[in-house]
């Protein structure tokens, strides 16, 4: 969860976060293929009473979307293995991102709903003809992703475009805007920007928050509600053309001081 002072004239310490050292480690695997085919994925979801057979099937049927994605276009596995060290204690934190970069031009889909050990499983099977995206969007986010509840935060990042950047907040099942910024061509912005300042805040009764981060950047005119589901706003990020947007997630971890 993030707030936003209400002394917010003030400018951002930047010094404070330069207590922790970070050393990162890319890997890379990218796995090619020809620009259209038609290919078959599978995706299922478990389900439980408080969720609707018609929601489940459609998580489903998107993880079946994604996983045709995975299998005939290309999959870039991204590992960054970060090393924080403050007053001489040094921890290794991995995180490994899947990027898939595709378009699903036309697709049939078959339901399945049967009972697993007590839950009802809905298993999707969508045939699909996918086409290879050609997005020449070069975008990446960069700071820390460890803080403690009111400290500071701060992102930076670029783009070879210029455009808009989103930062959503998935938290209890909604994505949630923080904030908006104009990011210029090859030029480096910082989230957020200006005298703004934005604090980590832990949920109430919590000692620890693992959350998730949207970044979005799009190079096109959009408009973009401040709170979405998950269905919401995958169809909303669906109806940005996929030449002109680029998304990047990240888990944010808050902790008690």
């Amino acid at each position: 969860m993030f707030r936003f002072p209400k002394n917010n004239g003030k400018s951002i310490n930047y010094g404070k976060f330069k207590v922790k050292c970070r050393l990162s480690a890319y890997t890379a695997l990218t796995l090619f293929s020809l620009n259209v085919g038609a290919v078959t994925g599978m995706g299922e979801y478990r389900f439980g009473p408080d969720t609707t057979e018609n929601l489940a099937c459609e998580i489903a049927e998107d993880r079946a979307q994604q996983d045709a994605l995975i299998k005939f276009n290309r999959q870039f596995i991204e590992a960054v293995i970060e090393e924080n060290c403050q007053s001489g204690d040094c921890r290794f934190n991995q995180q490994t991102f899947n990027k898939i970069e595709g378009h699903i031009k036309k697709k049939t889909a078959k339901r399945q709903v049967f009972v697993e050990q007590g839950y009802k499983v809905c298993v999707v099977t969508v045939n699909a003809e996918v086409e290879r995206l050609n997005n020449e969007i070069k975008f990446s986010i960069d700071g820390v992703f460890e803080y403690k509840d009111g400290d500071e935060i701060q992102f930076r990042g670029i783009s070879n475009f210029s455009g808009q950047v989103y930062l959503y907040n998935y938290y209890n099942g909604k994505y949630m805007r923080v904030l908006k910024e104009v990011a210029s061509q090859n030029k480096e912005f910082v989230l957020p920007s200006g005298t703004y300042r934005m604090k980590a805040e832990l949920p109430k009764g919590s000692v620890q928050s693992k959350e998730l981060l949207m970044f979005l950047f799009v190079n096109q005119n959009v408009s973009l509600k401040d709170s979405y589901t998950e269905i919401e706003m995958k169809s909303a990020i669906n109806q940005i053309s996929a030449n002109n947007r680029r998304v990047i997630t990240r888990y944010i971890i808050i902790l008690r001081k």
